[in-house]
């Protein structure tokens, strides 16, 4: 019975400490979408690692679950994320919208071109200001493969290719 209880008790420990060491990222998918024949651009992150972030700016917005205080922090979040073609001219994305799902705030972006870009240089410091320790995970879906990048640290652009 002891050991049942001590079992328990290191169970609940555990999952305490890993919700409590939780780490501040933002995962970025982009992909084509056949139906609406645009490039999409979807940020997912933690409401509260945002509202952490722009406590100045959503505080008299009562939070995330304000419409108004989505649209501020989107506005404010996709400033630092921006794409490049192999080109090196810049790719347009135009803000879409931003919606509160639970504990994640989700931001919406996209671009009318008929694929995406077989090779790309991005830049992804969407909340790395805040945390040093910090990594925007970055996931390209093309018709064939799946490509990923991960951003830390004083990262700047970084280069994808289809190929």
């Amino acid at each position: 019975m002891l050991r049942k209880c001590l079992l328990i008790l290191a169970g609940s420990l555990l999952a305490t400490a890993v919700h409590a060491h939780r780490l501040q990222t933002v995962l970025t998918t982009i992909s084509w979408n056949p139906n609406t024949q645009l490039v999409e651009v979807i940020h997912q992150t933690h409401a509260h690692d945002v509202e952490y972030a722009l406590f100045d700016m959503l505080e008299s917005q009562n939070g995330l679950e304000n419409i108004r205080a989505q649209a501020l922090a989107s506005i404010e979040l996709v400033k630092s994320f921006r794409l490049w073609d192999g080109a090196g001219n810049e790719i347009s994305l135009s803000l879409v919208g931003a919606e509160l799902e639970a504990d994640y705030f989700y931001i919406y972006q996209e671009v009318d071109l008929d694929e995406v870009p077989p090779d790309l240089r991005i830049e992804h410091g969407m909340l790395r200001n805040n945390w040093p320790e910090m990594q925007n995970y970055l996931n390209v879906e093309y018709a064939d493969s799946l490509k990923s990048l991960i951003f830390s640290g004083d990262d700047g652009r970084k280069s994808l290719s289809r190929n």
